[in-house]
């Protein structure tokens, strides 16, 4: 069974959340190095309003630069560490390369039962262009994202199809 996160987790790249998503339900975020985009802190900064935001980024300098930007912006998220030393694999120290047992141990003040909400499915939308996803993530301040983070994220907001409804006529001009 996967722990859940009721809030969204920040972390250094695309390997940490194909790890962490394997045993952690969460909606993720990922900073692709040290400048994240402006697109994804605007959706942090609307996230944190309702629900945690949660930094897990390495121990290592990286991290911690990354990790102090994103404080400067985003001053209410919450820092989380892992123990480096336990999470070694194959010459590389990360988040991806801890045992699940130090990261579950991290991050077990932040779990919470799992919430069945009202979750906009794929097909409640129709299909879209990337034009269209592209505007409703924009005007919705989800960042930039696929169709699939772009649902997490809008479940993750409470937002209903109505409110995306409305904005997808908005991109259409009605």
């Amino acid at each position: 069974m996967k722990h859940f996160i009721d809030g969204v987790v920040v972390v250094e790249g695309k390997n940490d959340v194909s790890y962490l998503s394997s045993f952690i339900d969460a909606c993720y975020v990922t900073t692709n190095g040290y400048e994240i985009p402006q697109e994804e802190v605007n959706f942090l900064n609307q996230i944190i309003k309702i629900k945690k935001v949660i930094i897990l980024t390495d121990s290592d300098e990286a991290g911690k630069t990354i990790r102090n930007h994103l404080f400067r912006q985003i001053p209410d998220a919450v820092n989380v560490e892992v123990d480096l030393a336990k999470c070694n694999k194959n010459g590389k120290h990360g988040v991806a390369e801890c045992e699940q047992k130090e990261v579950i141990s991290a991050l077990k003040n932040h779990f919470s039962a799992h919430i069945l909400s009202k979750n906009i499915q794929l097909a409640d939308l129709g299909t879209l262009t990337k034009d269209e996803r592209d505007y409703i993530c924009h005007e919705l301040c989800l960042g930039k994202c696929n169709q699939k983070t772009m649902l997490k994220r809008m479940a993750a907001l409470n937002l209903s199809i109505n409110d995306v409804q409305k904005v997808r006529e908005n991109y259409h001009g009605n």
